[in-house]
């Protein structure tokens, strides 16, 4: 329970002092449904905002913060409510959520960009928990600590959680102990404002290629939601982890010094804070020399599959650095360093001698990044089995398929979670751009048929799900797992 007169100041509304404010919220919601006794309640604006007002003051709401347009329907309630107006009501719900639930980990780290995000979220985890601090990370495959997936909360399946959802859990894991966490942060949260209040040590960037243009419509409106995690999220002064190999660092460099953030620059290609000099793949493990800070190592073993990992190996290592992890601790963790569940995920080997992989990729660029970077595990044939999500951008669909064509042998063109269109028209869309690939609607059976045909030194990649566990189909989610089909057939 907190104050109400010490919520609003922490967030910055002005309280005269003449005002009495000596209410007590129990609690904060912005589901009418949901609300309890001397609750506060944060209307976001919507078509039926009005009922929804009307809804949480019949359930015990006290407390209201409303926009503008609904104050009017606020005040005609009852002269026995405080109401206060906001700007933007869902960015003052996520601040309200932070002083709320005020306890968090000591270090928060938070990584935004197209892809690589899981990954960096994981292995930042693994540096931080070999350098002998508790730590846990949170985002698409979950909330996950030393001792595996937190089981005692349960969390909604998103990138980027609510904002009472997310400022809860950090209040649960500071007092579980945790003392950093490492955190996606996906375009929608940040453009919804979700994370907004966030007492971030570091944020980075990976990268952004064409994504999610089903709801950003455009790619400047898609890095401008990314963006904000530097220009209004990053608290002034805090570290700024850079990808200088993507085309729009020059653009995040420009807001990260305007905002005199701490720059932290990470490169395969260019002279950077922490660059890879040297990357080869040698019997089918890859090595690496590198430069940090200006300490250099050479034939670092890497346990991992896909020279893009390091990429994310670089990006996990600045961010460690940018939290007090020693070099000389980060340079003796890389080798111990395992991939995320589902991200360019060894499977095992056929009989014949086969290695087959799933990975997340779902993007062109991913898409493009994992077959380049896995042929060179393997001499023989590249086999890809792979869909696209239906709802989504449909644009990407013939250029996936494109790029599957070009650097894989075999291609299996499959179902991804068509939700509500057509399985046959997704399939067909990605066609058009992948002559000669084998359209087969049952996932199962593609995975089957193609690892029939696999010979000695060959490599199956089946792409797109990752480690998910079901398919979603017209509104209801089937069971499903890539992995339980491989495993069921490496058995057999």
């Amino acid at each position: 329970m907190k104050n109400i007169s010490e919520l609003l100041t922490a967030i910055g509304f002005v309280v005269d002092e003449g005002d009495e404010l000596d209410g007590i919220v129990s609690g904060l919601s912005c589901h009418s449904k949901q609300i309890a006794e001397n609750n506060l309640f944060v209307a976001i604006q919507c078509d039926d905002v009005e009922n929804h007002i009307k809804e949480a003051y019949a359930n015990g709401a006290k407390f209201f913060v409303v926009e503008e347009d609904s104050l009017k329907v606020a005040e005609s309630l009852s002269d026995d409510i405080y109401i206060f107006v906001s700007t933007n009501a869902r960015q003052t719900l996520s601040l309200l959520a932070a002083a709320f639930y005020k306890n968090s980990p000591k270090y928060l780290a938070a990584v935004t960009g197209t892809n690589g995000k899981s990954s960096v979220v994981s292995l930042l985890r693994q540096i931080w928990q070999n350098s002998g601090i508790e730590a846990a990370s949170l985002g698409t495959v979950g909330l996950e600590r030393s001792c595996g997936f937190d089981k005692n909360i349960e969390l909604p399946p998103l990138t980027s959680l609510d904002p009472l959802t997310f400022f809860k859990t950090l209040n649960y894991l500071q007092s579980d102990k945790v003392k950093a966490l490492a955190l996606e942060a996906s375009s929608h949260g940040l453009k919804q404002y979700r994370m907004d209040g966030t007492p971030l040590d570091v944020a980075a960037f990976t990268n952004l290629t064409l994504e999610h243009l089903d709801y950003h419509h455009t790619m400047d409106d898609y890095f401008a939601a990314k963006a904000r995690l530097f220009s209004e999220v990053l608290p002034q002064g805090k570290a700024a982890v850079v990808n200088l190999d993507t085309p729009y660092s020059d653009k995040i460099l420009k807001i990260c010094k305007d905002k005199k953030h701490r720059l932290i620059t990470f490169s395969t290609k260019k002279d950077a804070d922490f660059r890879a000099t040297k990357v080869e793949v040698k019997q089918g493990k890859i090595s690496i020399d590198v430069d940090f800070m200006g300490t250099k190592e050479s034939n670092l073993t890497l346990n991992l599959y896909g020279t893009f990992q390091v990429e994310n190996i670089l990006c996990a290592a600045a961010m460690a650095y940018a939290t007090d992890v020693t070099i000389k601790d980060i340079l003796l963790n890389i080798p111990k360093l395992y991939s995320v569940a589902g991200r360019m995920e060894f499977l095992g080997k056929t009989a014949k001698g086969a290695m087959i992989f799933i990975d997340y990729a779902h993007t062109p660029d991913a898409m493009q990044n994992a077959l380049s970077s896995i042929k060179h595990h393997g001499k023989g044939d590249i086999h890809l089995v792979f869909g696209c999500g239906g709802d989504r951008d449909k644009a990407k669909r013939p250029q996936m398929g494109n790029i599957a064509v070009k650097n894989a042998n075999y291609v299996y063109v499959t179902d991804d979670n068509p939700r509500y269109e057509n399985p046959d028209d997704i399939r067909a869309e990605i066609l058009k751009g992948a002559p000669g690939a084998f359209d087969m609607a049952d996932r199962a059976a593609a995975i089957k048929d193609a690892m029939t045909k696999l010979n000695k030194d060959d490599i199956l990649l089946i792409a797109g799900k990752g480690n998910q566990d079901g398919q979603l189909v017209k509104g209801e989610m089937l069971s499903y797992s890539d992995k339980e089909e491989v495993s069921k057939w490496l058995k057999s």
